[in-house]
């Protein structure tokens, strides 16, 4: 069973910073790991799945872009401050 820790936290962080941004990003799915958050989003600019995971040496996040297919990774943006979030993944996703 995995930690979810992580996950919550990114989540939380995101509402803390705007409450409305998920449902903006038309995010219709969340899966927690050990590491991180995948969303599936559906946003003006992108349709896909978003990865953030933590960096456990530099405190900060990777965020991943993936195609609809989940197997061919789009763009990867690494050290992402938890304030930096709401404004890279609007500029992402719309």
């Amino acid at each position: 069973m995995s930690d979810l820790t992580i996950a919550k936290t990114i989540v939380s962080q995101i509402i803390a910073l705007d409450k409305w941004a998920l449902g903006a990003w038309g995010v219709s799915e969340k899966i927690g790991t050990d590491e991180g958050l995948y969303m599936k989003v559906r946003g003006p600019k992108f349709k896909g799945r978003v990865a953030i995971m933590l960096d456990f040496a530099s405190d900060t996040y990777t965020v991943t872009t993936y195609k609809r297919d989940n197997t061919s990774v789009i763009e990867e943006i690494k050290d992402v401050h938890a304030e930096e979030l709401i404004n890279l993944l609007d500029r992402i996703i719309g």
